[in-house]
């Protein structure tokens, strides 16, 4: 895993997986009222990732992007995986030259998810001179399904707490089991180095799908079959490529600890090719 992929773990991109590979008539007119773009120096020195407001937070109407990479960005704008994305190799290389972004936009009341995409996507055709095309590649897909025995899911019965995912790993520490602590009472998740702690809240199933497709690179479908909301945590390490580290790979944590399970097979899927993109955005 690559340090854009780590940072991507480590904030949870909020991404289904069904990338919004096709744009509607309506759709290309779609725009922030206002959008700032301001490129960020490459320091050498990480620097926190954070995306605040936009349809579905408590600041609807106004959305903030601080340090986010190209593919950060990208990645928001078709509501898409990592590996979903083919394009420039810089796309993926951080470099001693302009590599991060930050955008401050206003969003027209009542703007939807789905147009929120289509209004990010736009700016960086505006913006970055995007041009892209669909392509399709063969990959590994999964089911998420119901394990052997009952699932270790709780169904959820208080209201959903205001709070975000940690946007950078300051000040956090290590738990007694050797994974992050996380804050109580909230949904929430943290990775420090190639170990992670997930707190769901009102969870369904589809969307946990989403975030496990977003871990696993690969497409996830619900099969599990379960409608509800539900609380539970989930603690997971990335294995490299040796294979040499300890504790529980996501496909065994959700299968030990959930009492879920991942069936693997071959499918086919649509991926964003991008054609043409620029560093530098275009003045404000």
């Amino acid at each position: 895993m690559n340090r854009i992929e780590r940072l991507s773990a480590a904030i949870f991109v909020l991404a289904s997986g069904g990338a919004l590979f096709t744009q509607p008539a309506a759709a290309v007119k779609k725009e922030f009222e206002v959008a700032s773009v301001k490129a960020v120096p490459f320091s050498g020195v990480p620097r926190p990732i954070n995306m605040r407001g936009g349809p579905g937070t408590n600041d609807p109407d106004r959305v903030t992007f601080e340090n986010y990479s190209m593919i950060g960005l990208l990645q928001t704008a078709f509501d898409a995986r990592f590996d979903q994305i083919s394009g420039p190799d810089w796309l993926r290389v951080i470099a001693p030259s302009v590599d991060f972004y930050n955008i401050s936009a206003t969003l027209p009341p009542g703007t939807s998810k789905e147009d929120f995409h289509f209004m990010l996507r736009n700016l960086l055709v505006a913006r970055f001179s995007l041009a892209f095309h669909i392509g399709q590649k063969e990959t590994r897909a999964y089911r998420l399904a119901v394990g052997a025995g009952k699932p270790r899911l709780k169904s959820s019965v208080e209201s959903v707490p205001g709070s975000d995912a940690p946007s950078s790993n300051a000040g956090l520490t290590m738990g007694a089991d050797g994974y992050p602590a996380i804050p109580p009472g909230a949904p929430s998740g943290a990775t420090i180095g190639n170990r992670s702690r997930r707190r769901f809240m009102h969870e369904t199933m589809s969307a946990f799908a989403g975030v496990l497709a977003q871990q696993l690179g690969s497409p996830v479908a619900d099969a599990t079959g379960l409608s509800g909301q539900y609380d539970f945590e989930l603690f997971w390490t990335a294995r490299p490529s040796d294979g040499s580290d300890d504790g529980p790979t996501i496909d065994e944590a959700v299968r030990d600890q959930l009492g879920l399970r991942l069936e693997s097979s071959k499918a086919s899927e649509d991926v964003i090719v991008i054609d043409r993109i620029e560093k530098a955005p275009s003045a404000n």
